[in-house]
C-alpha cells in the first residue's frame, strides 16, 4: 500500500505557489535585467530546503525577503504542510506565528496536520491541534486519523481521538481506519479503534469489511480480533 493516500471527494483548492509573485517583488527591488526569474526559483528553491532543515534563522530572513508564508510547490504542497511532515518543530512555529494558514490542502487533500500524523511527529500534531487544526475534515475525506492508522501511530491516534476525531470516517470510497489499520497488520491500532468506537461492519464501495482487509493481508490475528464478539464482525 502506498504511505500516501488520495480522494476525490475532498473539496476545495489549495492556493497556488506564489513564483510569479517573487518575479514581481524581485522585479521592482531593482534586480538587474535577465536575473529576477533565476533569482526567484532560487529563493523558492531555498526557503523549501530550509523548511525540511529546521533551518529557522534561514527561513526567517527568506520571510523577510518576500516570501509568501502560504506558498505551495507544484503539488499544492505549502511550507507549513512539509515543515509537519519533516519533523521541522521550530519552523512550524514560525509559520503559524507569520500567519500560515492551517488548512491549506495540496492537491490530493492532505493537510499539514494528516502530514505530521502520517509521520509520526506527534509534537507537531500537538501544536497544530492547539491551534485548531481540524481534526474530522468535511467528509468524505481522508482524515488525519486514517493517516496516523495506517502506520500503527497510537500515541497520535489517541490524542486524534480525545480532540473528538471521527473513528468510522469514510474515505470518498467508504475506506475507514479501522480497514487501513487492518491491511497494514497493526494489531494495536486496531485494538484502540475497536475500543473507541469503529465499527468493522462497515463495508466499503467495493463491499470489502475490516475483516477483509485483514484477510488480504494474512494478519490473522486481527481477523481472529474482528471476529469476536467485540469485532462484531459476521
Amino acid at each position: 500500500m502506498k504511505t500516501r493516500l488520495s480522494s476525490t471527494g475532498t473539496k476545495g483548492r489549495p492556493r497556488a505557489g506564489a513564483l510569479w509573485l517573487l518575479v514581481l517583488w524581485f522585479a521592482t527591488a531593482a534586480v538587474p535585467l535577465g536575473t529576477g526569474a533565476a533569482f526567484a526559483q532560487s529563493a523558492f528553491d531555498d526557503v523549501f530546503r530550509a523548511v525540511e532543515a529546521n533551518g529557522v534563522s534561514e527561513v526567517k530572513q527568506l520571510l523577510a525577503r518576500g516570501i509568501d508564508v502560504n506558498t505551495s510547490d507544484r503539488d499544492g504542497t505549502t511550507l507549513l504542510a512539509r515543515a509537519a511532515e519533516s519533523g521541522s518543530r521550530e519552523v512550524v512555529a514560525l509559520l503559524l506565528a507569520s500567519g500560515a494558514r492551517l488548512e491549506l490542502r495540496n492537491r490530493i487533500g492532505e493537510t499539514p496536520l494528516m502530514f505530521a500524523a502520517l509521520r509520526g511527529h506527534e509534537g507537531i500534531v500537538r501544536d497544530l491541534i492547539a491551534r485548531q487544526a481540524s481534526v474530522n475534515p468535511e467528509p468524505p475525506a481522508w482524515t488525519p486519523l486514517h493517516y496516523a492508522a495506517l502506520r500503527g501511530h497510537l500515541g497520535i491516534m489517541q490524542l486524534l481521538l480525545e480532540r473528538g476525531a471521527n473513528a468510522n470516517a469514510p474515505s470518498a470510497n467508504g475506506t475507514t481506519p479501522l480497514m487501513l489499520a487492518a491491511s497494514e497488520g497493526r494489531l494495536d491500532a486496531v485494538s484502540l479503534l475497536l475500543k473507541r468506537g469503529a465499527d468493522p461492519s462497515l463495508e466499503t464501495d467495493g463491499g470489502r469489511k475490516a475483516v477483509d482487509w485483514a484477510r488480504s493481508g494474512e494478519h490473522r490475528r486481527i481477523v481472529e480480533l474482528l471476529m469476536t464478539p467485540a469485532g462484531r464482525s459476521p
